[in-house]
This record gives structure tokens, C-alpha cells and sequence, in this order.
């Protein structure tokens, strides 16, 4: 399996907007890296997101065709397995956007190593291995 792992865009403080939702910056940044996924062809078949709604609007942003799954199980503190049991069977292609630290630990749980995630940016793990990871910045770059 493909597996995308995204940290929703930057977001607004709790003065700015009660439910944090994505700032300009936060939405540009999706907006730039759902562009890079067309770019590369990269179209997941589910996007599956936590609740918080930063973390739908960045779901949203990167839909295209993938069917979008909220869950409970991607809120920042749910252990690794627990998230990961709610990838559909015989997926071939997903890509979680939530909070840290869960997908800091979904990365250790599955590659033993940690990503320095940074808000917009994207990690590809394939086969339990990290294949790579880029910036918002470089993804701002590419397209």
C-alpha cells in the first residue's frame, strides 16, 4: 500500500476563529500541494481525517476523486494501531491528514524513524519505508 501522510495547513489562533480553521497561508499551501499530486499522478483513493476542521478543509482541498472517511482515529493523541486499523482493506492508495503527534508515531510504528513534519508538507511510506518527504516550501517550488 501507498501511504500519504499530510499535516493539515496552518490555522487560524482560537481569537482569530473559535473552530481554528485554516489561515490564507494554511489553504495555499493545500492548495500548492494538491497541485503537486495532479503534477505527479498521485490520486488517493481514500483521504481519511480527523474531525477538527483545519484538518477537513485540508481533506477537502486535496479530495480531486478519493472518498474522504472522517474518523475519531485520526485525532492527535490516538496510538499508531488504532489509526491504522481504519484503512480500508485492499486499499492501494491513502493518504491521512491529521495532527501531530499521531502522525509522527505512524511513521516511527511503521518505518522506526520520525518525520519532522512541518503544516502542509507530505511523507510517502511504501512497504513500511519512507520513500520521502517534502516541505511546504518545496512542494511551493515544484508546481
Amino acid at each position: 500500500m501507498n501511504l500519504f501522510l499530510v499535516q493539515h495547513g496552518k490555522y487560524k489562533t482560537k481569537d482569530q476563529d473559535p473552530e481554528e480553521s485554516l489561515s490564507d497561508e494554511g489553504i495555499y499551501a493545500i492548495t500548492c500541494l494538491a497541485n503537486f499530486l495532479t503534477m505527479t499522478s498521485i490520486y488517493p483513493e481514500y483521504i481519511i481525517h480527523s474531525p477538527k476542521t483545519r484538518s477537513k478543509k485540508t481533506a477537502k482541498i486535496l479530495q480531486r476523486t478519493a472518498t474522504l472517511i472522517e474518523s475519531d482515529k485520526m485525532k492527535a493523541n490516538t496510538p499508531a494501531k488504532e489509526t491504522l486499523s481504519i484503512i480500508p482493506q485492499n486499499a492501494k492508495n491513502v493518504l491521512l491528514t491529521g495532527h501531530l503527534p499521531n502522525l509522527e508515531e505512524i511513521a516511527n510504528h511503521l518505518c522506526g524513524g520520525k518525520i519532522a513534519f512541518e503544516m502542509g508538507g507530505i511523507g510517502y511510506i511504501q512497504d513500511n519505508t519512507l520513500k520521502w518527504y517534502l516541505t511546504p516550501k518545496l512542494i511551493r517550488m515544484m508546481v
